[in-house]
């Protein structure tokens, strides 16, 4: 667990209660560095992040630049890391989807990739495989989706006493939108319905869940699955412009699962939700930890105005692309259940609090 004492007792606090295993195992997977950027914020928030053209600054998939009057760049970057270093090739690989799907998200089709790829002493043959197994899951992914690497670097030799850091690929995208077919993550109208596409798989191996709740780094991450992830990805693309009007948020699962994503979604945009994760779209059996936490690739999150649900689901049906409807938005309540059973039911404005106020208490 990531959580201090002194966070947990802040947790509770804002609650008014301590918190139960499930809330406490959302704002543990929350806090994560890779989740919440825990101990760089205070960095990055100095950094500027606006400027005449810019659009949309961090806190959603990616960034966007107007470049002209018609168009806008969205730009997005990714790591990793620890994925990467219990089996680099789908580790690294299954980072280049979740960044293509980042720029997706937001509208945009990616056009160009760049690198910079970090690794240990090359002279050690477990490193060289490591470099080498990365380099060949970046460079599948990648070509599937017809992107090119239009520049990048290599670092080697990062030690520290001869203790090798972890294979870090890092990688920047960019896109190309219509300013007029934007989307972000922001919820926006109560009644919307949610939508989780793209299927789940029991793939917690290399999750934040059991990195920071169960301390594990282990196993295989999620499977690259690259027809499925371009069906997936690229309908989501294709559908976006075609039904901009009636298709109102979309974002990626990936770090966190959908839980953190749904409360992401949540934060960003000051409303609620309300979701049943019962029928989670799967072709095997998931178990609650699975629906809740798995990081299998080729997923979203769109929420869609009601009256359009039909169109949206006979669209995603004929490109075979699996779908769930597991709830809708409201004006506030972060609510999840699980058939009949209450996983989380507290305010939008305390799980904001926790995300927002936490870390920069505990830094000051």
């Amino acid at each position: 667990m990531v959580l201090t004492d002194d966070e947990l007792k802040y947790i509770e606090e804002v609650l008014g209660r301590k918190p139960n295993e499930l809330e406490l195992g959302m704002m543990d997977v929350m806090f994560s560095e890779h989740c919440s950027y825990k101990s760089s914020r205070p960095i990055l928030g100095t950094f500027p992040t606006e400027g005449e053209n810019i659009i949309l600054g961090p806190g959603d998939d990616a960034g966007l630049v107007s470049v002209t009057d018609k168009y806008a760049l969205a730009v997005g970057m990714e790591s990793h890391n620890h994925p990467s270093a219990i089996e680099p090739y789908g580790g690294a690989g299954t980072g280049i989807g979740g960044i293509l799907r980042d720029i997706i998200s937001m509208g945009a089709r990616p056009i160009a990739l760049v690198d910079c790829l970090n690794f240990g002493n090359p002279e050690k043959p477990e490193v060289f495989w490591q470099f080498k197994e990365a380099v060949s899951g970046m460079s599948d992914v990648a070509g599937k989706f017809n992107t090119p690497f239009i520049s990048g670097n290599v670092s080697f030799y990062n030690e520290t006493e001869g203790v090798t850091v972890n294979p870090s690929p890092i990688v920047g995208t960019v896109g190309v939108v219509e300013n007029t077919k934007i989307k972000t993550m922001t919820l926006k109208d109560d009644g919307d319905v949610i939508l989780v596409v793209g299927n789940t798989y029991p793939e917690l191996d290399g999750s934040q869940y059991y990195k920071h709740i169960h301390n594990v780094v282990q196993g295989y991450p999620p499977k690259i699955r690259l027809e499925e992830n371009y069906n997936v990805s690229t309908t989501i693309e294709k559908l976006i412009p075609k039904y901009n009007d009636n298709i109102t948020s979309v974002h990626d699962i990936s770090k966190g699962g959908l839980i953190i994503a749904l409360a992401l979604m949540s934060i960003k945009s000051k409303k609620g939700v309300n979701v049943n994760i019962s029928n989670i779209p799967s072709t095997t059996e998931l178990s609650q930890d699975d629906k809740l936490y798995s990081e299998s690739n080729s997923r979203f999150i769109i929420t869609v105005k009601e009256d359009a649900l039909t169109t949206i689901e006979e669209a995603l049906s004929k490109n075979n692309v699996a779908y769930s409807v597991i709830g809708s938005v409201c004006s506030d309540g972060f609510k999840i259940s699980n058939d009949n059973d209450v996983l989380v039911d507290c305010s939008v404005e305390k799980i904001t609090k926790e995300n927002t106020t936490t870390i920069e208490k505990q830094m000051a």
